[in-house]
C-alpha cells in the first residue's frame, strides 16, 4: 500500500488510521521512496517485485526470464522427445509469465515491444536457444 504526499508520511499516523479498519502495518518493513525533480534514483527502486522505471524493469524481467528459460535447456534440446505444442505451453507458463510480470505498469515503445516478442517468436519456430535482445 502506498501513500503519496509532499512531506514524508508519518508512519505512526498511518498505522493508527489503518488500525481503525482492522489492518496492521509492519513498521520495520516500511520503506520510504522519494521522487524528486532531476533525480533518476527512483527508477531502480524495487516495489512488490518490480522496478519503478519501465526500461529498468523490462531489462530486469528479461534477465529473470532468460534464467527461467535456461533452466529448461534439456527440454528445448530434447528434439522429438517433447512435442512442440508442449514446449510452447511450458514456455508460456514458466518463462513468458516471468517475462511479462507486472507489464501492465510499463510504458512501452514499439522497439521495446519488438524486443519482448523476439524470444517468443524463436520458441514458436522451434529454436532451442534463447537470444533475447
Amino acid at each position: 500500500m502506498g501513500f503519496v504526499g509532499k512531506k514524508d508520511a508519518d508512519v505512526n499516523s498511518i498505522e493508527k488510521t489503518l488500525k481503525t479498519h482492522c489492518l496492521k502495518v509492519n513498521v520495520d518493513k516500511t520503506e520510504h521512496t522519494s521522487v524528486r525533480k532531476g533525480s533518476e534514483d527512483w527508477k531502480t527502486t524495487k516495489k512488490v517485485g518490480s522496478l519503478l522505471g519501465s526500461k529498468e524493469d523490462i531489462e530486469h524481467q528479461k534477465h529473470l526470464s532468460k534464467i527461467a528459460f535456461n533452466k529448461l535447456t534439456n527440454i528445448w534440446k530434447s528434439g522429438n522427445k517433447t512435442k512442440q505444442k508442449t514446449k510452447i505451453k511450458l514456455y508460456n507458463s514458466l518463462v513468458k509469465s516471468v517475462l511479462l510480470y507486472n507489464c501492465g505498469t510499463w510504458a512501452l515503445t514499439k522497439t521495446d515491444e519488438d524486443r519482448l516478442d523476439f524470444p517468443i517468436q524463436k520458441v514458436q519456430r522451434g529454436s532451442p536457444l534463447y537470444a533475447g535482445a
